[in-house]
């Protein structure tokens, strides 16, 4: 069954006339100018930053989520997010996932599985996070932190999460789009 997203897109993509890095220090900015088929320009920046990031839903053998609430300097506030990062280049993402989990909050798991892929900011950089499941987790360390990251491990059931959302709350998108994927592995298992 074909649906709208398997028809062929409608428009011819635009024509890249010029592209030149505007900055470039921990990330870089791109900006293309564009020619569209109308005839019309315009300018697009892009954030190029590590093409791929790992985001860990880590549950306990009773289905506690291990998560972190860490400082965003960004935002100004403590976000609710899962444990996850930067992946270097050729690292497989299972053990990137390991090592971020280690990392962050001093926890392995019994298994690693990768359980869904997307792109976080698609209008604003072409990273992709791999979304992995780590299940039955135990603490084996202490968290080994950036000295840049300010981030406290907490555990919370599914209806805290989903509470702590309702209320508005300051939580990662990440972290939603994480439950989403959570959520469609294990209609897969039933």
């Amino acid at each position: 069954m074909l649906t709208a997203m398997d028809e062929p897109f409608p428009f011819p993509f635009p024509q890249i006339e010029k592209s030149e890095l505007v900055y470039q220090e921990f990330v870089s900015v791109r900006r293309d100018s564009l020619r569209y088929h109308t005839g019309h320009r315009h300018h697009y920046y892009t954030l190029d930053i590590a093409n791929h990031a790992v985001s860990i839903v880590a549950t306990t053998s009773d289905e506690k989520f291990l998560l972190n609430r860490e400082y965003r300097h960004s935002n100004g506030k403590v976000i609710l997010s899962c444990p996850g990062g930067l992946l270097s280049e050729n690292e497989d993402p299972l053990d990137g996932a390991a090592r971020e989990l280690l990392e962050e909050t001093g926890h392995t798991a019994d298994s690693f599985r990768i359980i869904g892929k997307a792109p976080p900011l698609p209008g604003l950089c072409s990273q992709n996070i791999l979304f992995v499941h780590a299940h039955r987790i135990k603490k084996v360390a202490e968290p080994a932190l950036e000295p840049s990251e300010l981030l406290s491990p907490t555990f919370m059931t599914l209806d805290e999460i989903y509470q702590y959302i309702r209320q508005g709350k300051d939580v990662d998108g990440i972290l939603c789009s994480s439950l989403f994927f959570y959520h469609l592995q294990r209609q897969q298992s039933i």
